[in-house]
């Protein structure tokens, strides 16, 4: 449908969202659930059952004194992945508190460089990694949001010396000239085949910034032959190779070099966090829609003249959400009313963080440790407790002997979280419950009260029954299909006669479990043998439920001895290699991916099966490689026709067979397509050029 929004005498189109926004203000659809979470900011969630869509995101007040934007680094270096959570905390003080964070910029995954980011990086006003021209997000000293495809040089002239700088806080390789500061890492990591000195700051307190204009003052002779050079905190090492080694080894102690740095566009930048694509611009869309582009969990940033918001769509979860294109995040920053808007790094890394809780599901099934973050910090400081919330929220309604676990957390006026809120006292009005630690236990007796519970110098009132019968029992899920060795895990509510819930503790019921069918280990049930059958009855209450399980068996989908032959596919185009069947002496076969991948972005060499399965739990693979460090992958294609792509494997391969399982998500429709395994790389790390073998390829049904 298309709408027209009259202060902006425009139209907006994005699928359903019928939007009336005003001319000053970004405004959210109606079916967005919205708490407000600090003066001038809320956090949002957008579940959308016609992709499915699941958004999270959160929307600030730019002329709010008490936020600001901070950018933080994975363990405060360069070489350093950490997940967004632990590295915004560092940033929680008795004067500032995170109210919300995302996940920053694209970045090397693994290997020497890992953790270095793709894009400008700035953190504080401290330059720490420079950008080749991509685009990137940034707030300049007077606060103003900008996005500029970015490069950066930096120069350094003295007596006898002048020489521009290859890389900034980077692997040093041939005849390449390095700068180093203390945010890479403690030492350079540099072999011992260049030249290093090592200089302080001339101005106490000097430091790297974008518009650096200073002197440094070398405070030892040249080093050769020995590289990893500790980097003083209160200076930099200059690292050179080849020619540039040679020059440097020529500076002597006491020596002074201006150190310069040229940003283009020239801005004075105190926050940045590099970005892959433009989304929005001036008011317009400009990511038009292309033809094949997949859709991914992403994370973005967009805004207005007043506002801002920071929001990540989940991706690769069947029945949760299936991501969106870049065409389609324009088109939604768009609906929501922001001028401009960039996109950040996505896929696993994508990471909603508010109030100190990850809000969405990433989609490598935990939160994925990355590069930089980008956080929305409260200066305010943190007041007295000015509200208290006890959970589970009331009223509670307890069958006889049910546990109920408490949890108490208090706000200050600000709604910034108190630390160290623990339950004081809690009172009961009629002794039908009692307290067990911080626990509330049901009595053996029915009956109503009043529950009074007090911390942090406030209290709460909350309504409590307690009840011996319920007249229904309801597990979830209704009926089980487990892989060999999983867990049976049922979860059960009780409903009485006026159809109100009743919580009920499993372990005061009966529970009957089918002998063959799940086997007892470390205290739990778990599937036996594959294909067998039963019924799991649970009774009490005066009242029972049956849940039927079946254990799955393995579906052999290639083990490429018949007349199967796989094919290649690379992507992008100029990736090389093949996909073969290999016949031992035996007779019996297996698949092998042979590749070269290039240098540059995400490539990816794949094995083609287009295999279609009926439904599954889980798949199987025995595989093996050459001792190289892979990330291997399955694309599936779902019911929906909707790609999904899943980790297989990812670290050193060995020589001989491994065997391997992917559990997959539950809500995959019916039927599925193994489309392909498949080798792939993003910014460095892993092996460029190499061979893996499959075989056995298996779906768990």
């Amino acid at each position: 449908m298309v709408y027209v929004t009259p202060s902006r005498a425009k139209l907006w189109l994005l699928w359903s969202l019928a939007l009336v926004l005003p001319a000053t203000a970004l405004q959210l659809p109606n079916d967005a659930v919205t708490e407000p979470i600090h003066p001038g900011a809320y956090r949002f969630e957008l579940i959308r059952p016609d992709g499915p869509y699941a958004i999270y995101g959160i929307v600030w007040d730019r002329t709010q004194p008490d936020l600001t934007l901070r950018t933080t680094i994975g363990r405060d270096y360069v070489r350093g992945l950490e997940p967004t959570s632990s590295q915004v905390s560092r940033l929680n003080t008795a004067e500032q508190t995170v109210v919300a964070a995302v996940n920053g910029d694209f970045y090397v995954m693994a290997g020497h460089n890992a953790g270095y980011t793709i894009g400008l990086c700035v953190r504080n006003g401290e330059l720490v990694g420079l950008s080749p021209g991509r685009p990137a997000f940034m707030v300049t000293d007077d606060g103003d949001y900008r996005i500029a495809p970015v490069s950066a040089v930096v120069r350094l002239a003295g007596d006898n010396y002048e020489a521009q700088c290859d890389r900034l806080n980077d692997s040093r390789a041939g005849n390449q000239l390095v700068l180093y500061t203390p945010a890479w890492a403690p030492t350079t990591v540099t072999d011992e085949t260049g030249v290093e000195v090592a200089a302080r700051w001339v101005e106490p307190g000097g430091r790297l910034e974008t518009d650096t204009d200073a002197e440094i003052e070398i405070t030892a002779a040249p080093v050769r032959g020995a590289g990893n050079m500790p980097i003083p905190a209160d200076g930099v090492v200059l690292s050179g190779s080849g020619q540039k080694g040679e020059a440097l080894a020529q500076l002597t102690v006491g020596q002074r070099l201006r150190i310069q740095v040229a940003m283009d566009p020239a801005l004075k930048v105190r926050e940045a966090i590099g970005g892959s694509d433009v989304l929005n611009a001036g008011g317009e869309v400009v990511f038009g829609f292309r033809e094949g582009e997949p859709r991914h969990p992403r994370t973005i940033i967009g805004w207005d003249d007043e506002q801002a918001v920071a929001l990540i769509v989940d991706g690769r979860r069947a029945g949760h959400s299936i991501g969106m294109t870049m065409h389609e995040l324009a088109l939604l920053l768009d609906s929501f009313g922001c001028t401009d808007g960039v996109n950040l790094d996505g896929g696993g890394s994508s990471t909603a963080y508010f109030r100190g809780e990850i809000r969405n599901r990433p989609s490598d099934g935990r939160e994925r440790s990355v590069a930089n973050s980008l956080a929305l910090v409260s200066l305010a400081g943190i007041g007295p407790a000015a509200a208290l919330t006890v959970e589970p929220t009331g009223p509670w309604r307890l069958a006889v002997g049910t546990q109920l676990p408490l949890r108490v957390t208090a706000k200050d006026a600000r709604l910034n979280p108190l630390p160290n809120i623990a339950i004081d006292s809690v009172e009961f009005a009629q002794p039908i419950a009692q307290m067990a630690g911080d626990t509330l236990v049901a009595g053996v007796l029915p009956g109503r009260t009043r529950v009074t519970v007090r911390a942090g110098g406030l209290e709460r009132v909350i309504d409590l029954e307690v009840v011996d019968r319920v007249a229904q029992l309801r597990a979830e899920p209704e009926s089980l299909v487990l892989r060999p060795g999983a867990p049976a895990e049922i979860r059960l509510a009780g409903v009485d006669a006026r159809g109100e819930a009743v919580a009920v503790d499993p372990a005061m019921l009966r529970w009957s479990f089918p002998a063959g069918v799940l086997v007892q280990r470390d205290g739990r049930y778990v599937g036996d043998q594959p294909g067998t059958r039963g019924v799991v009855t649970i009774e009490g209450l005066g009242t029972r439920v049956e849940v039927p399980v079946r254990v799955a068996g393995p579906q052999m989908v290639e083990d490429f001895n018949g007349d199967f032959r796989p094919t290649f596919a690379g992507s992008p185009e100029t990736v090389e290699g093949s996909a073969t069947t290999v016949v031992t002496v035996g007779g019996a076969g297996h698949g092998r991916l042979d590749y070269r991948l290039g240098e540059g972005g995400t490539r990816a060499a794949y094995l083609r099966l287009d295999r279609q399965i009926d439904g599954a739990l889980a798949l199987r693979a025995k595989i093996r490689g050459q001792g190289q460090q892979v990330w291997v992958r399955v694309q599936l294609i779902d019911g929906n026709g909707t790609p999904q792509y899943l980790d297989l494997f990812r670290g050193e391969l060995p020589a001989t067979w491994r065997d391997v399982e992917l559990v997959l998500d539950p809500g995959f429709k019916a039927p599925l397509t193994w489309h392909s395994v498949y080798v792939v790389t993003t910014n460095g790390g892993l092996a460029t050029v190499g061979q893996v073998d499959f075989d056995d390829l298996v779906a768990v049904r």
